[in-house]
């Protein structure tokens, strides 16, 4: 079994910005899968999101990463 994922937990194709506890509530589902590497990303590129919202959406999955990995 693969010990890593990437899980596109950031939505490219519209402007809702994602809530913590949706995002936790994959992670674990992962975990409890036995993934061991968890890479969270955006699901595709973020060219057509307004730039204001691509760049909330960056800073939200940065605080996701720093608070999953627990700095």
């Amino acid at each position: 079994m693969t010990e890593s994922i990437a899980l596109g937990i950031i939505d490219s194709r519209n402007t809702k910005i994602e809530r913590f506890k949706e995002v936790k509530r994959v992670v674990n589902r992962a975990l409890r899968y036995g993934f061991r590497d968890i890479y969270l990303c955006p699901n595709t590129l973020l060219d057509f999101l307004p730039e204001v919202i691509a760049y909330k959406k960056l800073r939200r999955l940065a605080r996701f990463v720093k608070a999953f990995k627990g700095d």
